[in-house]
């Protein structure tokens, strides 16, 4: 009985330690997995962060590449505008250098024109004035190309520091997004190690509950199948096997408890079947004990038997059965849950992978969208650049027209300047030979007024001579009448002799008279040529009859007022030589060919008839300035497509201005 007792408490002790040691080994595995899951749940989540990094990182880089671009292309453009404002910048310069250049030194433009060739104080501070504008206007340019140069160079400066900052930019969100993938790399890397050592893990303890199954089913399938048999020999005392079954009762209970505590671990129950393994075994040693026992009368057995009989003897059989039933049912759950357990890991890591591949295909179609919408936000670009550049490039076309166009209206200005200087030499020249021929013309009339004098005197002197031969005549009344026929004779002679000196000073001093003279009725014409002129004027149709005269003579007639001021008025302002309007040019012309016109424009229109062709030398030509029909200013055609006039632009008599230049063109009337 000791000996029972103390290997019934060793083998309880050791149950106890081997359960106790499984279920620390359990906890401590599921420990280590919920751990690694937990390290696995946390990269997972530094892994997300990271990747929204390395997504801001790669927006930012893209912000940064945009915004070089742009201003690469501003600085670009700025480049060709500050280039294109250099050039004008230098051709501004030239130009009015060269205008400087021209005070100094003699030409058409120059200086001294100013001070040269003026007739009175206006025309020369009417040209000083303009010679200071034109001065002010080159300079205005070339201080606001200056303006211009220095603004554009100025945001060309900018453009390239922002240039410098968005390249910096661009450097840090690269070294970013490199960091950024970097520490994505290695989150992956890390996750699959711990995904690895997870699976590992869990496969492991799947390995081992799976065994640990299979081994407790096969070890209660196999003593099911091996049950104790019962004791052949129903001799020993009932004392003896009673206390047997009450002993090992206890034992059964706790494996049946096991499965239930430890259902992780099912593989505890196995040392189970050989705890009650040795009560069976206590009859066989009954016999050794009771020795004399069957020395005893025949009154022992029939006691034994029937103390057998009422003793339930297959009670120990039906508990162990119904503890193998227990344990085999136990077992078999712990198999079910651990196939369930298997079968659900193995779902979780099929749920596991298909979430992989699942975020995996959602991570590359949010790439290939992000790469799509790149593509198409840099065809886009490329096509706003495009159409930025066609822009441009239209733009420096039409600053290019406009420039040259401008270039041209300078070459035409500049034109227009020369051919207005040069037409003012050439008044200025003819001027002077008006002003010469107008000496000229007075010292003849002077020499022919002395020569008039002269032949006063002559006459008065004959005068004289044949007054005091009628005076000695009479004196001598009282001669003869021979000597008084005589005297007749003689002073018929003397009158004959008189009248032929007096014809031969007239015709000489005829001879001498230059043309202007004998047109403009000079005081040496007698008064009988001057009375017919004016008679034959008068009396002359409009159209021009009568008249006589050639349209080369007209020309030659209006070049010698050539240089006379211009001055607007009547007849009061209309003094040839000295002061005339357009309409008191043409008048004093045509005077001179017996045509005597109104000092009005509009009322020079009505005389002559309309010319249908070109106008010919000699023509009158009339404008209406103000394009109101209302005739305002009147001049003669050259026969070149120019005109000889009394201009209010020059402010003097002047030669070789085209006909289109003058606006208003109302026609031209011939009266030659």
């Amino acid at each position: 009985m000791p000996r029972r007792a103390s290997l019934v408490m060793f083998l309880g002790f050791a149950v106890a330690l081997v359960f106790v040691t499984g279920i620390s080994a359990g906890a401590a595995q599921e420990g280590g997995v919920k751990a690694k899951e937990a390290e696995v749940a946390s990269a997972q989540d530094r892994l997300m962060e990271i990747r929204l990094e390395t997504s801001s990182a790669q927006a930012a880089y893209n912000n940064a590449l945009y915004e070089m671009n742009q201003l690469t292309g501003q600085i670009a453009q700025a480049t060709e505008d500050l280039d294109a404002a250099k050039k004008r910048l230098a051709r501004a310069e030239d130009e009015l250098e060269e205008r400087a250049s021209q005070v100094y030194k003699s030409g058409n433009v120059a200086f001294m024109d100013v001070l040269v060739g003026v007739d009175n104080f206006s025309e020369f501070a009417t040209r000083l004035d303009l010679w200071v504008r034109l001065l002010g206007e080159e300079r205005a340019k070339v201080e606001a190309v200056e303006d211009a140069k220095d603004e554009l160079a100025a945001r060309k400066r900018d453009l390239v520091d922002q240039r410098t900052q968005r390249v910096d930019a661009v450097d840090r969100a690269i070294s970013q997004k490199e960091r950024a993938e970097e520490a994505e790399r290695e989150a992956e890397a890390y996750l699959g190690s711990l995904n690895a050592e997870l699976r590992e893990a869990l496969q492991a303890k799947q390995n081992r509950q799976a065994e640990a199954a299979l081994a407790a089913a096969e070890e209660f399938k196999a003593q099911k199948n091996t049950k104790p048999a019962p004791a052949p020999q129903p001799v020993p005392a009932p004392a003896e096997p009673t206390p047997a079954p009450d002993e090992p009762a206890p034992v059964p209970e706790e494996p049946t408890r096991v499965p239930d505590e430890s259902a992780p671990v099912p593989a505890e129950p196995a040392p189970v079947p050989d705890k009650p393994a040795p009560a069976p075994a206590e009859p066989k040693r009954a016999p050794d004990e009771p020795a004399p026992v069957p020395e005893e009368p025949a009154p022992v057995p029939e006691i034994q038997v029937t103390e057998v009989k009422q003793v339930p003897v297959e009670q120990p059989d039906l508990q162990d059965e119904q503890a193998a039933a227990d344990r085999a049912a136990a077992a078999e759950a712990a198999a079910r849950r651990a196939e369930r357990l298997a079968e659900q890991r193995a779902a979780e890591r099929q749920a596991a992978r298909e979430a992989a591949e699942q975020a995996a295909a959602e991570q590359a179609a949010a790439e290939r969208a992000a790469a799509r919408e790149a593509r198409q936000d840099a065809k886009a670009e490329a096509e706003r650049q495009a159409e930025l550049a066609a822009q441009r490039a239209a733009e420096r076309q039409a600053a290019q027209e406009a420039a040259e166009r401008e270039a041209e209206l300078a070459a035409q200005r500049a034109a227009a300047e020369r051919a207005a200087a040069q037409q003012a030499a050439d008044e200025r020249e003819a001027a002077m030979l008006a002003a010469q021929r107008r000496a000229e013309h007075q010292e003849e009339r002077q020499a022919a007024q002395e020569a008039a004098e002269r032949e006063a005197a002559a006459a008065a002197e004959a005068a004289a001579s044949a007054q005091a031969a009628e005076e000695d005549a009479s004196a001598s009344a009282a001669a003869a009448e021979e000597a008084q026929a005589a005297q007749e004779a003689a002073e018929q002679q003397e009158a004959e002799a008189s009248a032929s000196a007096s014809a031969a000073a007239q015709e000489e001093t005829t001879a001498n008279k230059p043309p202007e003279e004998e047109t403009t009725g000079s005081a040496s014409a007698s008064a009988s040529a001057s009375a017919s002129a004016s008679a034959s004027a008068s009396a002359a149709p409009v159209g021009g009859g009568g008249a006589s005269g050639s349209g080369s003579s007209v020309i030659a007639e209006g070049q010698q007022y050539l240089g006379t001021p211009y001055v607007l008025g009547g007849t009061e302002s209309c003094v040839p030589y000295e002061m005339m309007d357009c309409s008191c040019f043409t008048m004093t012309v045509y005077s001179a060919f017996g045509i005597a016109l109104p000092d009005s424009p509009g009322g020079q229109m009505g005389y002559g008839s309309p010319v249908s062709g070109a106008p010919m030398a000699g023509d009158l030509l009339f404008w209406s300035e103000d394009g109101s029909g209302y005739i305002t200013h009147v001049g003669i055609a050259m026969g070149d497509g120019t005109a000889i006039h009394a201009s209010t632009y020059t402010g003097n008599v002047t030669q070789g201005t085209p006909i289109d230049s003058i606006p208003g063109y109302a026609g031209a009337r011939r009266l030659l």
